[in-house]
């Protein structure tokens, strides 16, 4: 096929683009798992369809030939425009752009190559063709039609916009992926430049320079795909995986100045913005200061911002000589969480009926306090008290009610209570008073209030057993003295507080079935 054609060194140099950039798509396909390397597979095989025909194109010798090599052409340069737009929108997202926005460039790129492959019934796109040998090369002259300056524009916008897109991977590529997204631009930039000659008519012998310019995209866009690993080390993957981590990122420095961050951390301190770069980070961080010494491993520390939960962890960041570079301060919000375990910590803790102690905490309570009284030998007092004829108010009014009188009483008892008192229900209708610092005397005062106020505002009355905290007491010694005055108080005719005698001798005491 080539001996049919007059091949100049043009023609060559064509060839081998052609070629540069079928291998460029062959690379990029075989790694189509990755949606950059996808778009840029589909723009190297237009690019080497563009290049192929124009090479054909300049060694024609009729101008049937020349007409057929340039529908090959637009088989090709119909679709550059829209891919450098799709490839540059992948690029900057790190994944396919909309199907809308896909199909609507692509279906105009279409349009476009119908209306080239019907020009000798319409003559939209171009009104004339002849050809003139120049320096043995075949120069196809063309006179545009309005399709072409459509399609000129199509071109131009597209263009545009894909170096847009990629400009703004530049700037904020870190620093090292400048130089593969700056490859990129100038591999966009310079067949639009040569395109730009030839429509300026001052390209040598009419010459379009533009498919000349993928000779130098290819071996750029090569240089960017195998130097920057262009295919799967974007750096749009900075956005992937620092703009959209769940934390909060700030980067900074020994000196706590703030390197860099993510739009989290954006969004979690208003205050934050480019400017801030190089400013102290301590002020955005309140009391909770991260410890930046050298020796320091990890760290993790509990902030409150805006009335969410963070939790703050501080990594250090070391080059490869082990030399520390700076930290990085991720904040995970974690309210949920802490609102989870505070639910958690209320049905371990707290009983669910009164909202008091429940029998597990009082009773751990109790034994605390009580190994403090062993230290301290500070005064301590413990009542066991129940509702007098409870069952009698369950079976006459219900159980309902009786849940409300409970309810009612846990609330009317907490507000006698002094700070550090505290109320536990032990069981059913029986309650547990844990008193630090009060001695028998004011207990028993306590007792006969809390009584009084039983019946005076829910016309209920109380059975109370006090004692009071003895050397060598233990918990178990205590309640078991205050069950035994509580029975004493019930056999005594109820709605009284009985303090508790010293104990018998014997170690197992049977329950009253009284109660």
């Amino acid at each position: 096929m080539l001996s049919l054609y007059p091949f100049t060194l043009y023609s060559w140099l064509l060839l081998i683009a052609t070629g540069v950039n079928l291998w460029l798509a062959y690379l990029g396909a075989r790694q189509h798992q990755l949606p950059v390397a996808y778009w840029f597979s589909w723009l190297c095989l237009t690019e080497a369809v563009y290049t192929l025909g124009y090479t054909f194109e300049l060694a024609s010798r009729s101008l049937e030939q020349a007409k057929f090599w340039i529908n090959i052409e637009m088989l090709g340069g119909a679709y550059i425009p829209a891919l450098v737009v799709l490839m540059a929108l992948t690029y900057l997202h790190n994944r396919h752009p909309p199907m809308g926005i896909t199909t609507a460039l692509l279906m105009l790129a279409s349009l476009t190559l119908a209306v080239i492959l019907g020009n000798d019934q319409h003559h939209l796109m171009f009104t004339d063709m002849q050809i003139v040998r120049r320096d043995n090369l075949t120069i196809t002259l063309l006179e545009f039609g309005p399709w072409y300056y459509l399609h000129l524009v199509y071109i131009t916008v597209g263009v545009t916009i894909g170096n847009i897109l990629f400009y703004h991977c530049w700037r904020r590529a870190p620093r090292y992926h400048r130089r593969q997204v700056m490859l990129i631009l100038l591999g966009t930039l310079i067949p639009w430049g040569c395109y730009l000659l030839f429509l300026l008519d001052w390209a040598p012998n009419g010459v379009d320079l533009s498919a000349f310019g993928f000779i130098i995209t290819g071996p750029l866009c090569a240089y960017s795909l195998f130097r920057y690993r262009f295919a799967d080390l974007s750096p749009i993957a900075r956005e992937q995986v620092f703009d959209e981590m769940e934390e909060a990122v700030l980067v900074v420095d020994h000196n706590y100045r703030i390197v860099d961050f993510n739009r989290q951390a954006g969004a979690l301190f208003p205050a934050l913005n480019q400017q801030s770069l190089g400013q102290d980070c301590r002020p955005l961080l309140g009391d909770i200061q991260p410890p930046l010494e050298p020796s320091q491993q990890k760290s993790e520390h509990v902030m409150n911002q805006g009335g969410r939960h963070y939790e703050l962890r501080c990594q250090p960041l070391r080059q490869k000589t082990s030399e520390l570079m700076g930290y990085a301060l991720m904040l995970r919000d974690t309210t949920e969480r802490q609102l989870l375990l505070e639910q958690l910590r209320q049905y371990a803790e707290v009983d669910e009926l009164t909202g008091v102690m429940n029998r597990r905490m009082a009773l751990q309570t109790l034994e605390q306090t009580v190994a403090t009284a062993w230290q301290s030998q500070q005064p301590l007092s413990l009542v066991l008290f129940d509702v007098d004829r409870f069952k009698r108010i369950n079976d006459s009014q219900g159980h309902q009610i009786g849940d409300l009188i409970l309810r009612q009483l846990a609330n009317l008892l907490q507000t006698a209570l002094n700070s550090g008192e505290v109320l536990g229900r032990y069981g059913d209708d029986e309650f547990l008073l844990v008193l630090p610092g009060r001695d028998l005397a004011s207990t028993q005062a306590l007792a006969e209030q809390l009584n009084q106020l039983a019946r005076q505002q829910l016309n209920i009355t109380l059975s109370l057993g006090l004692t009071g905290f003895e050397p060598h007491d233990t918990a178990r010694v205590m309640l078991r003295r205050a069950d035994l005055a509580l029975y004493r108080a019930k056999s005594q005719g109820r709605s009284q507080a009985c303090i508790a005698d010293p104990l018998p001798e014997t170690s197992d005491l049977e329950s009253n079935p009284m109660r």
